[in-house]
């Protein structure tokens, strides 16, 4: 659950006090290759150099791998023998992480201004799908940033305009995309200790999971086996959160307690049980 935000070079230059220039110049060729690829997807390039104990002028040694540096998307760290290594360690991750924030941001602009303002030659299913998109993308994002507010937005308007607009896609399509949309609003509800938001959402989404189908369709089954699935991932998620902080818990909501919900994963999973049944003994069900 990662989007690649920062490419890191290393060059080991430890064992020589004096770095022949032939090294240099290979050091630079790899650099130059490095910086070509993460060109094509924009990603931040930091420069991690070992040097000997001994090195006397570090800006000197350093000097060709510097004059590459674009300053805007790159970054030069310098260590001094493997006795350094903690301390620039410690530099080197604040470094990726700045550039990892700011390589999220910039995504997410670029996303927002995709569609922005809406191409004339675009359908209104596909300007809909896009947004949805959008949304998720930046959601996501959102995420790796540590900005959960702004994920949590992202994900709503997302699961809005997939609940409110049917004809994005098909149904199966579209209730995966909010099965998913709503594990991540669970997870970043109860990982902000906000347990009503979270209850609130599993409510939610568990009636869109009943409208989603009628129960004698043929994606009856589907219904069936995504609101088990739903309760019993939530009861998962509380059952963690209860040892963690038990503080969080209302007694008189019993939607917050594990047991409730491992109950009702139960019950659908009965009724998925007895489709499927029902469906092998009218000869309905699909060949192996």
């Amino acid at each position: 659950s990662t989007i690649p935000a920062v490419l890191i070079v290393c060059f080991d230059w430890s064992e020589d006090v004096q770095v022949p220039q032939a090294d240099k110049a290979q050091a630079v060729a790899q650099l130059q290759h490095a910086q070509r690829q993460a060109r094509e997807r924009n990603l931040r390039v930091l420069i991690f150099v070992v040097l000997h104990e001994a090195a006397a002028e570090a800006e000197g040694i350093c000097a060709p791998l510097k004059q590459q540096i674009d300053t805007a998307s790159s970054g030069l760290i310098v260590s001094r023998g493997m006795s350094g290594l903690p301390g620039t360690a410690q530099k080197l991750e604040r470094l990726v992480y700045q550039c990892a924030v700011a390589f999220y941001s910039d995504e997410e602009k670029r996303l927002r201004k995709v569609w922005s303002p809406k191409p004339p030659h675009a359908a209104a299913q596909q300007v809909t799908a896009m947004t949805v998109r959008t949304h998720f993308k930046i959601g996501f994002l959102s995420e790796l940033k540590r900005d959960t507010r702004g994920a949590l937005m992202s994900y709503i308007k997302a699961y809005e305009v997939l609940t409110h607009t049917p004809d994005v896609a098909d149904v199966v399509e579209r209730v995966a995309l909010c099965n998913f949309i709503s594990l991540r609003m669970y997870q970043r509800y109860l990982y902000s200790h906000d347990m009503q938001a979270a209850v609130h959402q599993c409510r939610i989404h568990t009636k869109t999971l009943r409208c989603c189908a009628e129960d004698t369709s043929q994606l009856a089954w589907l219904k069936w086996h995504w609101l088990s699935m739903n309760h019993q991932v939530f009861a998962q998620l509380l059952e963690a959160q209860v040892q963690q902080m038990p503080a969080m818990f209302t007694k008189g909501d019993t939607w917050q307690f594990p047991g409730f919900h491992y109950q009702a994963a139960a019950v659908y999973a009965g009724q998925l049980k007895a489709w499927g049944r029902d469906a092998a003994a009218a000869g309905r069900l699909p060949e192996a």
